[in-house]
């Protein structure tokens, strides 16, 4: 996104694009909370809480604040620096995940690796959809409180409705598919 955005060296994409991946947008974070619900086990969470808080809450931390920093030594605006330093504390999800799945993990620590990566990234989607608007506020993108409520209803709102759809969708018919490829 750096390199191929509106400030990138590559200057693919420009503010029309931007404003045509909004429900691209919508759904990639969808898919990534729909699929960190289909990790997240609550008894896990429960039986775990002692390490996962920390440990989620440091990777977290650590990670943003160094992107964050990182790209402010770089002379990127704090607005972009925030944003990135939030996205990065992302975690691969589907390589995780397939690579479980590939090598057939099972135990405590399959168990704590899923729901870390589940956590974080439900974090980081949640703290997305709240930093964002803000962000768009504090550098005069958005023109009112209204396009502020807006920009959070997008992409809190829509993603949060597409994953419960694409959730009951798999929930009604996933009992029928007989592999994963289906």
């Amino acid at each position: 996104g750096v390199l191929i955005g509106p400030d990138g060296p590559f200057a693919l994409i420009n503010g029309t694009n931007i404003d045509q991946l909004n429900l691209l947008t919508e759904i990639a974070l969808a898919a990534i909370i729909f699929l960190m619900g289909d990790r997240l086990r609550i008894d896990d969470l429960r039986s775990l809480k002692r390490l996962l808080l920390p440990l989620n809450l440091v990777q977290l931390s650590v990670t943003a604040v160094l992107v964050f920093l990182a790209m402010r030594l770089l002379g990127i605006d704090w607005q972009v620096a925030a944003i990135l330093g939030l996205i990065s504390a992302e975690t691969g999800v589907l390589t995780v995940t397939a690579t479980i799945k590939e090598e057939h993990a099972a135990g405590r620590l399959t168990d704590v690796l899923l729901s870390s990566v589940a956590l974080t990234n439900v974090a980081v989607a949640a703290l997305f959809g709240l930093a964002f608007p803000i962000i768009l506020a504090a550098s005069g993108e958005a023109s009112s409180t209204a396009d502020t409520v807006l920009v959070f209803a997008q992409i809190v709102v829509a993603s949060g409705a597409i994953g419960v759809a694409g959730g009951l969708l798999l929930k009604t018919y996933g009992p029928t598919i007989e592999s994963s490829g289906e």
